[in-house]
């Protein structure tokens, strides 16, 4: 059982409004859901939890240690268009989720859940209600990305649609939880949500199940951080033995380095200790999922 050891950083740029990419990230209470580019919102946020004594951006990270809840639940969307459809597409993604993984929480039904399930009626949700935000949006059209993760006691579910990127570093090896996205031969509405339906869309959900270790840490990385960083850049920083608060900024600082001008997000969740781990060999959980594995990198020359 883990208790109070997941900690999470979020950086985002502040110039979000001029990018047309709109990061949005939900964290641990279920409760705390906005754009982080809107100053109401982001002070809102900040106030919400205890700032990091070692942040270098106070202003743009967090960090905080999550309290013992039954599930707890880490996201990012990313709408693909510029200015108040491409925000209404990311926030609603979001919102489906907040609410379904609420439903799932106050029924409490643990032992029976179907995983795969779950993501697909995330998935199909938050298709149905970006299309019914949209509508009155005549003639635009519009997607998100939308990558979580869901941890349950020592089990961590990760499920991405688009090109969000779930990355694990593990042991000081780097994992790619989701498979990279090749947009040169799909359309949007190909891989992401509001487009289509999931029994319509080309590219399907990247859906895992893994068990969690002690000094994991798993990270959320919006599509352009993904696109301007390789596996060899983000493991330098992870690698780095600097205070965990500061990985998302590096990350982040790594990308503006190159000369990206679009928006940038990050979030990093680390496990810190499992309390009390088992020593007998547990009943077997038979909750399914339709594609489950963590990638090994490939060795680099």
């Amino acid at each position: 059982m883990i208790t109070k050891t997941i900690n999470s950083s979020i950086i985002v740029n502040s110039d979000v409004r001029l990018s047309g990419i709109n990061a949005i990230l939900a964290v641990d209470d279920i409760l705390q859901i906005g754009n982080i580019s809107d100053t109401a919102v982001s002070e809102r946020f900040s106030a919400s939890v205890s700032e990091s004594a070692n942040s270098d951006n106070d202003s743009n990270c967090t960090d905080r240690r999550l309290s013992d809840l039954p599930v707890q639940i880490f996201a990012i969307a990313e709408g693909i268009t510029t200015g108040a459809t491409g925000r209404i597409a990311a926030r609603t993604a979001v919102e489906s989720l907040l609410f379904d993984v609420g439903d799932y929480i106050r029924k409490r039904d643990f032992v029976n859940l179907d995983i795969a399930d779950f993501a697909d009626i995330v998935s199909e949700n938050a298709d149905h209600a970006i299309r019914q935000q949209l509508t009155a949006w005549q003639g635009i059209q519009t997607g998100t990305s939308l990558a979580w993760i869901m941890i349950e006691k020592d089990i961590a579910y990760t499920y991405s649609v688009g090109d969000a990127a779930l990355v694990l570093y593990r042991e000081g090896m780097l994992y790619r939880i989701t498979d990279p996205v090749d947009k040169n031969e799909m359309l949007l509405q190909d891989f992401y949500l509001g487009y289509r339906s999931r029994d319509c869309r080309l590219l399907p959900a990247n859906l895992n199940r893994m068990p969690l270790k002690k000094s994991d840490i798993i990270l959320l990385l919006s599509s352009e951080l993904s696109r301007m960083l390789d596996d060899h850049e983000i493991e330098t920083v992870l690698a780095r033995p600097d205070a965990f608060a500061s990985i998302a900024s590096s990350l982040c600082d790594a990308a503006r380095s190159k000369g990206t001008l679009q928006e940038l997000a990050a979030a990093t969740v680390k496990v810190h200790a499992i309390e009390n781990p088992p020593q007998a060999p547990q009943q077997q959980d038979n909750r399914t999922v339709k594609k489950s594995r963590i990638k090994k990198l490939k060795s680099r020359p």
